[in-house]
């Protein structure tokens, strides 16, 4: 018998680290979850500051830009020449009345 309960007081030691390894795991699981859910959280605040700023910005696009002249354009880093669709296109940057201000020797 004494043989019998050693051997069933080893196996509970085993099925006592076994448990508490099991344990262990889930804890480090647990915690993981935790980091990724908060990792996910901020990544949604991200996503949803650039889709804001990236609104702002297409308002910010569709709003008027005046330009005195084809230097003040170049300045501004506007993508010459200018094309009537453009922002800051007017007529009078385009003196030959073809669509398109400050193309060639106009600046």
């Amino acid at each position: 018998m004494d043989e019998r309960e050693a051997e069933l007081e080893a196996l509970q030691v085993e099925l006592d680290q076994k448990q508490a390894d099991v344990a262990a795991r889930e804890q480090a699981l647990t915690e993981r979850q935790n980091q990724l859910t908060a990792a996910e959280t901020a990544l949604t605040q991200k996503q949803q500051e650039l889709e804001q700023q990236q609104n702002n910005n297409q308002q910010n696009n569709n709003q008027q830009v005046f330009y005195w002249n084809c230097e003040q354009a170049r300045q501004a880093g506007a993508s010459l020449p200018l094309r009537t669709s453009d922002p800051g296109y007017r007529p009078a940057l385009d003196p030959d009345n073809d669509g398109r201000a400050c193309e060639g020797d106009e600046f």
